[in-house]
C-alpha cells in the first residue's frame, strides 16, 4: 500500500477575512452608492446633450433614495479612519436627493385662484398597446374613460391616437357637450371655443406637430400639438435640432403653447434649446407626482405642457384614466 507523499504542498483554502468583508460592505459599498448618485444627478443637470447623458437624464432621482438610505445605514457600521466623513457624505447625498424629489420632482402645492376667463386645457395621448385583446379592453372601458374626461371639465380637449373612443356608446353625448369639434392626423379637438384650424405643419420620421388655432376672449390662440418618436436609442439632441430647423423653414409663427407627448423628461436640455422661452406648466403651477408614463406605474413625465412668454400656467395636474398607456394632463392657463 502506497503512503501519501507528505512532502506534497497542501492546497490552500483562501477565505476572506472578516475585516475585508467589513471594508467592502461598510465602506466601499456606501462610497460606490454615493458615486452612482453623483453621476445620475450630474446626468439630470447636464441633460440629454449626448447619448450617455441622455440615458442618465431618464433616471428619476427618487430611485436613489432607498440605495442612499442603505448606504447611510451601512456607513454607521464603519468605525475605521474617516468613517465620520463617510457618514456625513452619505447623509448629505440622501438629504439633497430628498429635497430634489420633494421640490423638483414632486413639488409642493401651489394654490392659485382660478378666474372665469382662464382656459382649461386637457390633453391625452390615448395610445393603447397593439393587439386585439388590448383593443377589446379599450372598448369595454371607453365609457369610463369618457367619464374621467367629462369630470375634468375642459374648455379645450385634445386627444392623440384615440379614434377608438368614437366607438363608445357614449361618444355622441360626450362630443355634443362641446360646441365645436374637428380632427386631423389622428388628433381630435373638442372645444367650447371656436376652432379656427386643426392642421399638421410637420410630419416626418415618426414625428407629428399639428397646429391648433382657437378663438378665446376674442383673440386667436395658437397651440402646437406634439407627438414624437419613443425609441430610447434615438438621440434627442439630434431629433430636436432637426425639428427646429424644419420648423424654421415653414415660417409658421411661434405658438402660444406646446403640448403633447415629447418623449423626453421634463427639463430636457434638447427640448429647451429647440423651444427657448417656453416654460413647463408643472414647474410653474403643478404639484404632486406628475409622471405620465407608463399609466399603471408612472415614472417619467413624457407628456408636457409648455407655455410661452405671454401665457401663465395657473394650475397643472395629471389624472389616471382606466385605459391607455399615458396619463391625462390638465392645465389651467391665463393670458
Amino acid at each position: 500500500m502506497t503512503q501519501p507523499d507528505k512532502t506534497a504542498p497542501r492546497r490552500l483554502k483562501l477565505q476572506p477575512s472578516s475585516s475585508l468583508i467589513k471594508v467592502i460592505f461598510f465602506r466601499l459599498l456606501p462610497i460606490s452608492l454615493c458615486l452612482i448618485a453623483l453621476v445620475i444627478v450630474a446626468g439630470r443637470v447636464v441633460g440629454d446633450i449626448s447619448p450617455f447623458f441622455q440615458w442618465l437624464s431618464w433616471i428619476p432621482v427618487f430611485v436613489l433614495l432607498p440605495s442612499l438610505l442603505v448606504g447611510l445605514v451601512l456607513s454607521f457600521k464603519d468605525s475605521g479612519r474617516g468613517s465620520g466623513v463617510l457618514r456625513s457624505v452619505c447623509g448629505g447625498f440622501l438629504f439633497l436627493a430628498s429635497i430634489w424629489t420633494a421640490t423638483i420632482d414632486y413639488a409642493f402645492l401651489r394654490a392659485v385662484d382660478e378666474r372665469e376667463d382662464d382656459l382649461v386645457l386637457v390633453n391625452w395621448n390615448a395610445t393603447i398597446l397593439p393587439g386585439e385583446d388590448s383593443f377589446e379592453h379599450a372598448l369595454v372601458h371607453s365609457n369610463q374613460a369618457l367619464e374621467v374626461l367629462t369630470d375634468l371639465d375642459a374648455d379645450v380637449l385634445i386627444i392623440f391616437n384615440g379614434s377608438y373612443l368614437r366607438l363608445s356608446s357614449e361618444w355622441n353625448a360626450f362630443e355634443n357637450r362641446f360646441g365645436h369639434a374637428d380632427r386631423s392626423a389622428m388628433v381630435m379637438v373638442l372645444s367650447d371655443h371656436e376652432i379656427l384650424e386643426v392642421r399638421p405643419i410637420l410630419v416626418t420620421r415618426g414625428s407629428l406637430i399639428i397646429s391648433i388655432r382657437v378663438r378665446h376672449l376674442g383673440e386667436e390662440r395658437i397651440l402646437w400639438g406634439v407627438d414624437l418618436p419613443s425609441s430610447p436609442r434615438l438621440s434627442r439632441s439630434d431629433l430636436f435640432a432637426s425639428l427646429r430647423a424644419q420648423l424654421d423653414k415653414t415660417n409658421h409663427p411661434e405658438p402660444d403653447l406646446l403640448l403633447g407627448d415629447f418623449n423626453v423628461p421634463r427639463g430636457s436640455r434638447s427640448l429647451k434649446h429647440a423651444f427657448p422661452g417656453f416654460r413647463n406648466a408643472f414647474s410653474e403651477a403643478g404639484s404632486g407626482w406628475h409622471a405620465t408614463w407608463p399609466r399603471k406605474f408612472p415614472l417619467w413625465d413624457l407628456d408636457q405642457v409648455l407655455v410661452g412668454p405671454d401665457l401663465a400656467a395657473v394650475r397643472y395636474e395629471v389624472v389616471t384614466p382606466p385605459i391607455g398607456m399615458h396619463r391625462i394632463q390638465k392645465a389651467v392657463l391665463r393670458w
